[in-house]
């Protein structure tokens, strides 16, 4: 992350705060969550705390949780993972 921001939390906080999908919240459009239950790179935790804040701010929120399903489940067109994502894209548009 400090390579692609430039430098550390301490040195350019600024910096982490524009990048901080939290931090823009409320977004004021439809958010739509998918999760793995197994991504061991992105704690599920994580998806639903930003779900939960949005909420409270005001924002619409789906939050859904794959079973079995990794980080990069989500990009691979032959996941049941992939097809919950495409679901919750044509939901939104």
């Amino acid at each position: 992350m400090q390579a692609l921001l430039g430098g550390s939390p301490e040195a350019v906080p600024e910096r982490y705060t524009l990048a901080s999908p939290s931090e823009r919240i409320p977004v004021g459009v439809p958010i739509s969550l998918v999760h793995g239950d197994i991504d061991s790179i992105v704690p599920i935790e994580q998806s639903e705390r930003y779900a939960a804040k949005a909420q409270a701010a005001g924002d619409k929120v789906t939050f859904v949780k794959v079973s079995d399903a990794d980080h990069f489940a989500m990009i691979n067109p032959k996941t049941p993972a992939w097809q919950r994502c495409v679901e919750q894209l044509g939901r939104l548009i």
